[in-house]
C-alpha cells in the first residue's frame, strides 16, 4: 500500500474552495493525466454518489468508478477509485480555516495491481510528486484573477 499526504494553503474561503473540488466535472482542471470525469448518479454529490474517470496511464486510457464515501460540507471530501487499469486508490481532502483562506490536506492510499506492485518504489515516488503537482494547480485554478469557481449544477 502507498501512502500520499500533502497540505496546501488556498487565498481563498473554505466554501469557495469545496464547491470547486466537489465539482466533479472541475477535476480535470487540475490532474494532469485526467481526461475526463462524468458524473454516473444523478443529484448533488452526496455519499454513495459516483462519478466515471477517464485517466491516460502510460499512453494508455483506463476507466475508473468513483464513489464518495464521505462528504461534510465545508470540511471533507472523499471518495474510492477502482479501475481496470494497475491501481485503485482512496482519497480524502480535509478544508481547515486559516488566515487567508483554507488549508487543503490531501490523505490517500493507492494499491498497486499485478505486475505493478514491483514498481512499487518507483509509482510510489510519482505518485506523491504528482499529487503536490495537482494540489498547486487547483491551488493556482483558483488564486487567478479570475478563478475557476463552477460550482455543481452550473
Amino acid at each position: 500500500m502507498i501512502h500520499i499526504e500533502h497540505s496546501i494553503s488556498i487565498n481563498r474561503p473554505r466554501g469557495e474552495v469545496f464547491d470547486f473540488l466537489t465539482n466533479v466535472q472541475n477535476l480535470p482542471k487540475w490532474q494532469a493525466n485526467l481526461v475526463q470525469s462524468v458524473p454516473l448518479s444523478q443529484g448533488p454529490v452526496r455519499a454513495g454518489f459516483q462519478f466515471e474517470e477517464t485517466i491516460n496511464v502510460m499512453r494508455r486510457k483506463i476507466r475508473a468508478v468513483c464513489t464518495v464515501t464521505e462528504i461534510r460540507p465545508q470540511e471533507r471530501f472523499a471518495f474510492e477509485m477502482r479501475s481496470n487499469g494497475p491501481l485503485d486508490c482512496d482519497a480524502r481532502f480535509e478544508l481547515q480555516p486559516v488566515a487567508n483562506g483554507t488549508r487543503l490536506t490531501l490523505i490517500g492510499t493507492a494499491r498497486l495491481k499485478g505486475i505493478w506492485r514491483l514498481l512499487k518504489p518507483m509509482v510510489a515516488a510519482e505518485l506523491r510528486k504528482e499529487t503536490l503537482v495537482e494540489l498547486t494547480a487547483m491551488k493556482n485554478l483558483l488564486e487567478a484573477p479570475e478563478p475557476v469557481l463552477s460550482r455543481q449544477g452550473i
